[in-house]
């Protein structure tokens, strides 16, 4: 049971291979995509909003997960 389980290194601060890299970059193309907030609550409420969207869409963030296994998976193949 314990060979099932491998440890991989990968780069420090490599945001190809954070998980939550992918879904901030989804939320920030959702709420902020070239908009201008006149004040920091505008900002937040909006970021909540697409936090919101992706809460009630499970399927979206399976998907980025499945796409960060796929390059977790790439990269472990060329080692």
């Amino acid at each position: 049971m314990g060979s099932a389980l491998r440890k991989l290194y990968i780069v420090t601060n490599s945001p190809d291979f954070n998980p939550i890299e992918h879904l901030w970059k989804k939320v920030k193309k959702e709420a902020t995509p070239i908009k201008h907030f006149p004040a920091f609550i505008d900002l937040q409420q909006e970021v909540d909003r697409a936090l919101l969207h992706f809460a009630q869409t499970p399927k979206e963030i399976t998907v980025l997960m499945t796409r960060y296994g796929e390059k977790l998976g790439q990269v472990d193949q060329a080692a």
